[in-house]
């Protein structure tokens, strides 16, 4: 009986772990299926800032003079056009941020990369409010208080401008603008995950403009 009762027991401390386990382990996906938005293809994409958590973060006013919120990009900003960066600006970052940080991210592709990595720029000092149309590529941008660009998914340096699938709808293209605590110890060059990575419980205010592009017909 003694023997039967103890086997009983080690059945249900197993069964309790185990299932323990699983509910972490569920509670996990879904956190992560929270944060991730499906884009215009069905897939299940995470941003930067689902990724950062910006919930918390002051807000962020992004503008830019080159197109609306939620309206499209002009075609010289894209890689079909002058392939130049659109000018930006923005208000709100607080007084106590040391840098400021410029992500531009599509998560509509078709395949991965997703999203597709558009611009990383980062260590831009924090009294500076925008930048002026065609930011160049250089690893290190002296003009605008020796700020670092980081590698996007086409593998150059700086902006790269959208060219979604000639057969797809309009992209979208999140120009994401974060101010930090600190600057970053990073070199230039670096890719998303690194950069993420060191912004992680950092970012004091967030903001973003979307812009929409859709390939032009007969484009290569």
């Amino acid at each position: 009986m003694t023997r039967a009762l103890a086997a009983s027991s080690v059945v249900l401390l197993l069964a309790f772990t185990t299932g323990g386990c699983a509910s972490a382990r569920e509670a996990a996906a879904a956190k992560e299926g929270d944060m991730a938005k499906k884009n215009v293809h069905g897939h299940p994409v995470s941003l930067a800032s689902d990724l950062l958590g910006v919930g918390g973060a002051g807000k962020i006013e992004v503008r830019s003079p080159a197109f609306q919120d939620g309206s499209a990009i002009p075609q010289q900003y894209s890689d079909f056009g002058e392939k130049i960066s659109p000018p930006l600006s923005w208000t709100g970052v607080p007084g106590n941020a040391k840098s400021v940080v410029v992500i531009c991210e599509d998560p509509d592709p078709p395949v991965d990369p997703r999203p597709y990595i558009h611009w990383l720029l980062y260590n831009l000092p924090a009294d500076i409010n925008e930048l002026r149309t065609g930011v160049p590529g250089t690893p290190k941008l002296d003009g605008v208080g020796g700020a670092l660009q980081g590698q996007n998914s086409h593998g150059s340096t700086g902006y790269f401008g959208p060219r979604p699938p000639q057969k797809d709808p309009p992209h979208h293209y999140h120009f994401q603008v974060y101010a930090l605590d600190r600057e970053l110890s990073l070199p230039f060059g670096v890719q998303r995950q690194p950069l993420l990575d060191a912004m992680k419980g950092h970012v004091l205010a967030y903001g973003e403009l979307v812009g929409t592009f859709q390939a032009p017909r007969g484009g290569k």
